[in-house]
């Protein structure tokens, strides 16, 4: 298992490298809530479904655009980039609606300007690193360094590598995949968090004699539980991803692909790098004072 869990650690390396020269080189593909754009509001005397106007406007509509509803279907909001204007939006509206009888009445139209789609991006990345440096206080309190670093590692591994798969196939990124983000975060620092745990106990234990054969013992005493997690929390995923479409198709993504990096790096990068920091068999050794010398507590008579 050992030999699995270093090419695992080697893939995982990999995989980042990858994310990062997609980040670089493409960037992500930034939503409407982050470029920007115009948003319509209007109502429907029948229930509408997404579907279906989704389907009537995009041979009207060239550029990006997304539809969102209430759950009676009556209430809508259509967003489109930043390229287009009020008056131009409301014309295609009432086009569309007059040419496939659809029973709508337009409402109120909003311009939402690139400056606070850049207030967002700025914000939702100081509520990443914030979330971050939390964590990475948390895991450097609780862990031996070399657990603790692994655990930071495994956490921006997780991150990066989704972020890179947004990126490498350009889906849209929105504040759904946003706050898909700050759930990894957290579910790949409790998965790392078990692993390590565990092998602080181990360590603690002093029952075994080689490093390699305690870090898989800890691996295989964790790993029914993170399967069961994980295909739990996927099979939940997948049911949001089928039943809420667009409107949170992209969150559902971002959690899908977090889960399954997050489960890898919990076993082969939070398990395997301390290892390869050079952890040591005595890490929790608790150091004895040596009192023929001096060195240790002062004992006091009376």
């Amino acid at each position: 298992m050992t030999r699995f869990r270093q090419i695992g650690l080697v893939l995982a390396a990999v995989a980042l490298f990858f994310s990062l020269i997609a980040l670089t080189s493409k960037g992500l593909n930034y939503g409407i809530e982050f470029t920007g754009g115009v948003v319509t509001e209007f109502t429907a005397s029948v229930p509408l479904t997404q579907n279906h106007l989704l389907s009537v406007f995009e041979p009207y509509i060239q550029e990006e655009f997304r539809i969102n509803g209430s759950q009676d279907g009556m209430s809508w909001s259509i967003r489109q980039s930043d390229n287009s204007s009020i008056a131009a939006q409301r014309e295609v509206i009432q086009k569309v609606a007059e040419e496939n009888s659809l029973p709508i009445q337009l409402q109120e139209s909003v311009f939402i300007g690139s400056q606070i789609g850049e207030e967002l991006i700025e914000k939702g990345g100081l509520a990443l690193l914030f979330s971050a440096l939390c964590m990475m206080a948390y895991v450097t309190f609780r862990f031996e360094w070399r657990l603790a670093s692994s655990a930071i590692f495994a956490l921006l591994h997780d991150v990066f590598v989704v972020l890179g798969c947004f990126a490498w196939f350009q889906v849209r990124f929105d504040l759904s995949v946003l706050a898909g983000l700050l759930a990894i975060m957290g579910y790949s620092l409790n998965d790392s968090i078990i692993v390590g745990d565990r092998i602080r106990e181990l360590l603690i234990s002093k029952k075994h004699n080689q490093l390699n054969s305690l870090v898989n013992l800890a691996v295989k005493s964790t790993f029914r539980r993170t399967l069961i997690t994980s295909g739990t929390t996927l099979a939940t995923i997948i049911a949001i991803g089928l039943m809420a479409g667009d409107v949170l198709g992209s969150f559902a993504l971002s959690l899908g692909i977090g889960v399954v990096v997050g489960t890898f790096s919990s076993i082969f990068v939070a398990a395997t790098l301390p290892v390869v920091l050079g952890l040591g068999l005595d890490a929790y050794d608790i150091p004895d004072f040596d009192t023929t010398h001096g060195d240790g507590p002062e004992r006091v008579t009376e």
